[in-house]
């Protein structure tokens, strides 16, 4: 079973950063998830939230200087070709896109990167226009809080075959049907966020082929 850094090691380090990524590496984890956005100046940021808080506006409409300006010394919000670049050869990378207007250019970075990569969203048209971008690049569909969907095994069935995903990202909550959606499907499936030793269990009985976890140390201990 894989083990994926959610976001790096966040207990160790800022989130999403270089940091956080290695910490995730040194505590025993295969992969990092990390989570993308485009900037005004087009640039490849790597960070979660829609909203940059410290401004108080979105991300795409701020420059990657003006986010870090306003970012302390050391948790800079770092591009997502930095990350590529400056991670271990061995080290997996799940990106996570979280705006469709960077699904092209991410689907890119992870193809030339020439490491394992798999490229995640929500939204099924997001990871069709990485299948366009980079088809040779796997791709996994995220679900989480869409319980009926799940159960009924049809939306997620349909969002799998619309963006070519061989994976299925699917929240602890929903193991249990998601497990009979990915089979359903011939898809993999993986669990998210798995930060407890109950959890790690949960995914086993899943059948999932990776947990992606805050607490990579604590899962790699488990499993060693």
């Amino acid at each position: 079973m894989l083990i994926v850094g959610h976001r790096g090691f966040p207990s160790a380090e800022p989130e999403n950063t270089i940091k956080s990524f290695q910490a995730a590496w040194e505590a025993g984890a295969h992969w990092v998830e990390l989570d993308v956005r485009l900037t005004a100046d087009r640039q490849l940021a790597v960070t979660h939230d829609a909203v940059f808080k410290p401004a108080g506006a979105p991300v795409k409409n701020l420059t990657l200087a003006e986010i870090n300006r306003r970012r302390p010394a050391g948790a800079h919000v770092p591009v997502l070709q930095d990350v590529l670049d400056a991670l271990p050869a061995g080290l997996g990378v799940n990106v996570e896109v979280k705006a469709a207007e960077a699904a092209g250019s991410a689907a890119r970075a992870a193809a030339a990167s020439g490491r394992e990569a798999l490229l995640s969203s929500f939204d099924a048209g997001t990871l069709a226009a990485c299948r366009q971008a980079a088809p040779d690049v796997p791709r996994g569909l995220l679900i989480g809080g869409w319980p009926r969907d799940v159960i009924a095994g049809l939306a997620p069935g349909r969002r799998l075959k619309s963006a070519g995903a061989s994976v299925l990202i699917a929240e602890r909550k929903l193991l249990p049907a998601a497990s009979r959606s990915a089979r359903s499907a011939g898809t993999a499936l993986w669990a998210w966020n798995i930060n407890s030793l109950g959890g790690l269990q949960a995914a086993r009985r899943a059948g999932a082929a990776a947990v992606i976890t805050d607490q990579p140390d604590l899962l790699a201990a488990a499993l060693a």
